[in-house]
């Protein structure tokens, strides 16, 4: 966008004209009039070579040094290191972290209802699997807790109605609660905690009041999504009654 604007500055504040609207980019000085081709020549230098380099310059500063492949990753430094100096050590530990993220898994219900098909929760961005796959629960409680050991990776404070987790084998989940409910902002639901927090399995997350949500014209039913499987094959449990951190309603390996 910045090196669109430069490159508009100089073709505006240049003059220049064209015989007609022709195509866009570099193929464009076929339509452009020849007393115009310096000008035009240097806006489209300004569009490529501009976000060239504030794309260089960010990712330098966003990116670590093992993500541009500048130096080994730690984990492969740490083996290597064992390795060579013949102790295992290191390298027993960095294979017992490895088969731990292959092992498989399961999450708990995070609120107690009956579970149906994500496919079947009543609003398109869940039941077609946009923001991941998972489950829908039509509560019978008013609490939402942690389905497993996990970080809160985002909230949202104004309306208090879901929360993000992230586990430490990578799985990130969203916990949404009821359809729409993000145009109560707020009413009805108490948010217990904050981005960043460390919960664990059964924590509170959410209270809600399942009537209000209902009596605003919304379902109340909460979708419970892996947003990001991490590598991991899911399977779900549909079709029963949960109880909030007891029952199981997703397994992954």
């Amino acid at each position: 966008m910045i090196g669109s604007c430069v490159a508009a500055i100089i073709s505006v504040g240049c003059g220049v004209e064209a015989y007609s609207i022709g195509v866009g980019g570099l193929p464009g000085i076929l339509s452009i009039k020849p007393q115009f081709y310096l000008f035009f020549i240097l806006a489209m230098v300004a569009a490529i070579v501009i976000p060239f380099l504030l794309t260089l310059l960010v990712g330098s500063r966003k990116l670590k040094k093992e993500d541009r492949g500048l130096v080994e990753a730690e984990g492969e430094a740490m083996a290597d290191a064992a390795l060579t100096e013949g102790t295992g050590e290191t390298a027993n530990a960095s294979a017992s972290v490895a088969v731990a993220d292959d092992q498989p898994g399961e999450l708990k219900a995070p609120l107690s209802g009956k579970v149906i098909p994500y496919t079947d929760i009543p609003d398109q961005v869940f039941s077609e699997g946009i923001l991941g796959e998972g489950v829908g629960i039509d509560p019978t409680g008013n609490q939402v807790v942690a389905p497993a050991d996990a970080t809160v990776s985002s909230v949202i404070p104004d309306s208090c109605h879901a929360v993000g987790l992230q586990l430490d084998n990578g799985m990130e989940l969203l916990i949404h609660v009821g359809i729409d409910t993000v145009s109560m902002h707020g009413d009805g639901f108490t948010l217990h905690v904050n981005e960043g927090d460390k919960v664990k399995l059964g924590d509170p997350l959410i209270t809600f009041d399942a009537e209000k949500i209902r009596n605003a014209g919304h379902p109340a039913i909460t979708a419970f999504l892996v947003s990001e499987p991490a590598g991991k094959t899911l399977e779900f449990e549909t079709g029963i009654d949960a109880r909030e951190a007891d029952t199981v309603v997703i397994r992954y390996q």
